[in-house]
Order: structure tokens, then sequence, then C-alpha cells
């Protein structure tokens, strides 16, 4: 009867982690790139940060599946042959995304934080497989009658110890290095407010923040939860296995584990909606610094320019190669269109704005000035390299 319940529970996590999984796809390939094209649905994919969270998931649901088929075929949780190497694969491939989407989300605040000690992490971070995968190997070396099954079962324990304390000493680091860094930003905002009552330069810190206070907060979270996690692990060895302590804290294992890779989609989630609501701020600096119908007519001037640029090169590249011409108008075509956009716009004006904003300045002209050559500068496209060629501006 409690197999029989807790396959039912793993069914229904799986499902939902089915779900998680293709919101997450959904999520990398289609919301995140900047354009709607192959090429940037594929670069976003690719990322490593969106690969190691895509593959914790994906680990995740594995082991879910797995753990019900014991559960409904051979009722135990112990598979035979090598049925058990599969769940320790799936169980190290989830840890080992998990360690490293927290480092490419925490590094800086890491580094930050804990100078001295930033690069040794790197270092262990880049061993960490061998350690994690190494429980695997006992059961290799079982099922060859390498090793005998009471050596066996002792080398996993130790081997998933060691593991153990790993994943505990990195998550205690992390916990620590956010719980800092939070109360390091509440006083540099406090004195920030002290120094300058202006509203505009609190707005302006908080913005520069708000990022890592995002990571800082769904990183305790997690982190909590894989502590959480490492416990119920340790007192589920404790039990004799398929006793229905056993059973119970591995059920509540597996589940644990699905809602911190959910965690992390939601740390994705708001990072990526925290950058956006950043350049819509940026906007709105520089549509007060400049007006808005001379921020249009910037928009308008810095098109106009490009497509100058355009027809320039093209007849320049009239009598060239066919495949020089195409890649040159492929890429003033997606110039055209970046620079087009409010996006490339404040990536070259919004500074100039904050700082008009600040000190009281007028200095329309110049923003227009630069921005305008920016865009109106013609390379020798004679001598045109690859790199030299006009490059996107995107956020």
């Amino acid at each position: 009867m409690s197999f029989t319940i807790c396959a039912d529970i793993l069914e229904v996590m799986a499902g939902v982690c089915t779900l998680q999984l293709l919101g997450l796809l959904c999520f990398v390939i289609c919301v995140e790139p900047e354009q709607h094209s192959l090429s940037s649905a594929w670069k976003s994919f690719i990322k490593p940060i969106s690969l190691s969270i895509i593959i914790g998931t994906a680990s995740v649901l594995g082991l879910n599946l797995v753990v019900v088929h014991f559960l409904r075929e051979f009722g135990t949780l112990v598979g035979p042959g090598l049925w058990s190497a599969v769940t320790t694969f799936f169980l190290s491939t989830a840890e080992l995304a998990y360690l490293y989407y927290s480092w490419y989300r925490s590094e800086s605040i890491i580094k930050t934080i804990f100078p001295a000690i930033g690069p040794i992490l790197k270092v262990c971070l880049h061993l960490s497989p061998v350690l994690l995968y190494s429980p695997t190997v006992p059961i290799f070396l079982r099922y060859q009658k390498i090793m005998n099954e009471a050596t066996t079962v002792l080398t996993i324990t130790v081997l998933t110890a060691i593991n153990g304390l790993i994943v505990i000493s990195f998550d205690s680091i992390m916990i620590f290095s956010f719980i800092q860094f939070l109360k390091k930003t509440r006083l540099r905002r406090q004195t920030i407010v002290q120094r300058s009552p202006n509203s505009q330069i609190s707005n302006k810190a908080d913005m520069h923040d708000a990022q890592f206070k995002i990571i800082s907060i769904y990183g305790i979270m997690a982190t909590s939860l894989c502590l959480l996690i490492l416990s119920c692990f340790g007192a589920a060895s404790v039990f004799k296995v398929d006793s229905l302590p056993h059973l119970i804290m591995t059920t509540v294992l597996c589940s644990l584990f699905q809602i911190v890779f959910l965690i992390l989609f939601g740390m994705k989630i708001a990072l990526h909606y925290h950058n956006i609501k950043r350049i819509k701020e940026g906007e709105l600096h520089l549509e007060r610094a400049l007006g808005k119908e001379q921020l249009k007519s910037i928009r308008k001037s810095v098109l106009g320019s490009v497509h100058a640029v355009g027809s320039c090169f093209t007849d320049e590249l009239s009598n060239g190669k066919a495949s020089m011409r195409s890649m040159s108008n492929n890429s003033l075509n997606r110039t055209a269109a970046a620079l087009a956009r409010p996006q490339s716009l404040l990536s070259l004006s919004s500074a100039k704005a904050d700082s008009t904003l600040v000190e009281g300045k007028t200095e329309t002209q110049q923003i227009m000035n630069q921005t305008i050559s920016v865009a109106a500068v013609s390379p020798n496209t004679r001598n045109l390299r690859t790199k030299e060629r006009p490059q996107t501006i995107a956020y």
C-alpha cells in the first residue's frame, strides 16, 4: 500500500516536472531572445546558465520516473543490476546542474564577499563532476562481480557522504554570501539616502542592486531547501531500505529537488523581467531629459543614417562577391532593426541622460550629436573584415 501511494505521488510530481521543463524550454527559446529568430533562440538555449537549469530539471524528471518504475515493477527503491547506476546518474547530474547554475548566478556575489576563496571554489566546481559521479563506479564493479555487495554498499555510502559534505560546504558559503550581500546593500542604501536626498540617485542605486537582491533572495530559498534535502537523505540512510520512513524520506527528497529547480526557474524569470523594467526606467529618464519630440527626432535621424550607410554599402559592394554582399546586407538589416528599437537608443544615450537628470544640465544637442555620429560612421568597405561589420546593438 505504501509503495503504491509513494509511486502515485511521484507520478504526479513527474507530470508537474514535465510541464515545468516544457515551460522552461518555451521561456528560454521564445521569451528570452531579443530577436525572434532561430539563431537567437539557439544562442539563448546553449548559454551555460540555460543549459544547466534545463539539464537539472530533466534529470529530476528522469529520477522521478526511474523511482516510480522501481516501485511499480520491483516493489523496491533499489533496482536490480544497473538500474541503481541510472538512479545515481540522474541524482548526480541534478546536483551538478544545481551547483553550476548557482555558481553562474552567484559568482560575482561570492567573489565580492569572499575574494580570496573565489578562485578556489571555481577550481573545486570544475573538479566536482569526478566526485559527484563517483558512486556509479562501485555499482559497475559490483555488476561485473569485481566487488562484493558489502564493499559496494560501504564505498557508495562513503562517497555519498563526501559529496554531501561538498554540497553542504558550497551551499553554506553561498547562503552566507547572500545574507552578507543583503546586509551590505541595505546599509549602502541608507548611506545613499542620508548623503543625497535626490530621489533619482536613490532610484538608480536601487535598480543597480535589484538584480543581485533577486539572486540573493531566490538563492537563499534554494540553498535552504538543498540543506533540507541533504538532511532528508541522511535521515533516510538511517532507516532500513524500503521501510515506511525510508519511502517517505525518499518521496520528500525527490519532491524537494523538483521545487529547488522551480525556484531557480523563478529566479530566471524574475531577472528577465527586472531587465525589462530597467530598460523602461532608462527610457523614461531619457524621455524626461530630452523630451518626447526630440527623442523621436533622434530615432528618426539614427534610422535615416543607418539607411544611408546601407545604401553606401550596397553601392560599394555591388562589384564584389555575392557572398560578401549578402553578409553585409544582413548585418545592416540587423543593425537598422536594433537601432530602431528603444533598447538600442537607450544603450547609446542612457548614461548621458542619467547625468543630465542628476546634475540638472541640459545636454540634448550633445546627446543627439553623439548618437547620430555613432550610426553615421561609414567604414571603408573595400577593406571590410568580419569583425568590422556593423553589429547589432542590443541590451
